[in-house]
């Protein structure tokens, strides 16, 4: 039997899930993009911004020199702006 469930809940399990891999299998190859992909699912689908913190920054801690790296960084700084706010910011950075 299917379960209707909502986009909601739906992203909310997947984020769960790729979270929960990066938990329990620390070392493969799939860890650190499960992990960059729960707080991305989390910061820009549910804005579950303290889920996404918590995904980011240990994805940081655990995996500083990946190549995803300096994108759970932008994450982190940006999370929460429109994209409009993230251009103004990037724009007034630049001209410093």
């Amino acid at each position: 039997m299917v379960k209707n469930i909502s986009k909601e809940e739906s992203l909310k399990k997947a984020a769960d899930i790729f979270y929960s891999v990066a938990e329990k299998y620390p070392k493969s190859k799939q860890a650190p993009q499960s992990l960059f992909m729960a707080g991305f699912i989390y910061a820009n689908e549910l804005q579950n911004y303290e889920g996404a913190k918590k995904a980011y920054n240990l994805f940081i801690k655990k995996y500083p020199g990946h190549d995803l790296s300096a994108s759970a960084k932008d994450e982190l700084e940006n999370m929460g702006l429109t994209p409009d706010e993230i251009l103004k910011r990037k724009t007034a950075t630049s001209e410093k």
